[in-house]
C-alpha cells in the first residue's frame, strides 16, 4: 500500500496536479497492470524488480511532464494511458475503421504508441509506435494526430465514478476532441487578387 501510495503522489506532482484535487491519478487497474507487466504478481519485489520498473515508468512520466499537452491529454482521458496491446485491441475489436486509442509503449519506454483500426481490407488493428521526429515544439503532439488521416474516432478514457477505478471508453471525433489543443493555423491574407485562400 505504501508503494501505491508513493507512486500515486510522485504521479500527481509529475503531472503538476493538484494535491488534495487531482483531476486524473493512478487507478486500481493502473496499479493491476504494473503488477502484472513488471513484477509478476508478486506481493514482495525485489530492488532488481523496482530498477526495471522505474526505468520504464519514469521515462513516462518524463513525457507526460514535459511534452506540450501531454498531461492535459492523459488527465482529459485522450492519453489512455496504461494498458497494454491485448487490452487496446480488445477495446478496437469491434469498432468502426479509424478508430483509435493512445498508450505508453510497453517496450520503448516514454514512447507513445497508437492502436487504430485499418481502413484496408480485411480489417485489420495496427500499433504505431510515435517516433521523436512526428511533432516538436512547433508542432505539438495534437497537431500530429490532427494531420493523420488514419485517425478518425478516438477512444477516450473514463474512469467510471463509483469509485472502483474501471476505465471505459467512450468513442469521440478526434477533430473536436484534439482541436483545442492544437495549434492555431494561420490565416493567409487576401492578396486582393478576387481569390481566398486555401484553408
Amino acid at each position: 500500500m505504501h508503494f501505491c501510495n508513493s507512486l500515486t503522489g510522485h504521479f500527481i506532482r509529475a503531472t503538476r496536479q493538484h494535491v488534495t484535487n487531482p483531476v486524473r491519478t493512478l487507478s486500481p487497474i493502473d496499479f493491476i497492470f504494473f503488477n502484472s507487466k513488471f513484477f509478476d504478481g508478486k506481493q514482495m519485489i525485489t530492488q532488481k524488480d523496482f530498477e526495471s520498473f522505474w526505468t520504464w515508468y519514469g521515462k513516462s512520466l518524463q513525457t507526460l511532464r514535459y511534452s506540450r499537452h501531454m498531461a492535459s491529454m492523459y488527465q482529459a482521458g485522450y492519453i489512455y494511458g496504461f494498458i497494454s496491446r491485448e487490452e487496446v485491441n480488445a477495446h478496437l475489436f469491434t469498432q468502426d475503421p479509424g478508430t483509435f486509442l493512445i498508450r505508453f509503449s510497453e517496450s520503448h519506454p516514454g514512447q507513445i504508441a497508437i492502436g487504430y483500426v485499418a481502413t484496408e481490407v480485411p480489417i485489420r488493428i495496427k500499433h504505431y509506435l510515435v517516433q521523436q521526429s512526428d511533432f516538436s515544439s512547433k508542432k505539438p503532439f495534437p497537431d500530429f494526430l490532427m494531420d493523420c488521416p488514419q485517425f478518425i474516432y478516438l477512444l477516450q478514457g473514463v474512469v467510471d465514478p463509483d469509485g472502483s477505478g474501471a476505465v471505459s471508453v467512450k468513442k469521440c471525433f478526434k477533430a473536436q476532441s484534439l482541436e483545442p489543443f492544437c495549434s492555431k493555423k494561420e490565416v493567409q491574407p487576401n492578396t486582393g487578387t478576387g481569390y481566398d485562400p486555401l484553408s
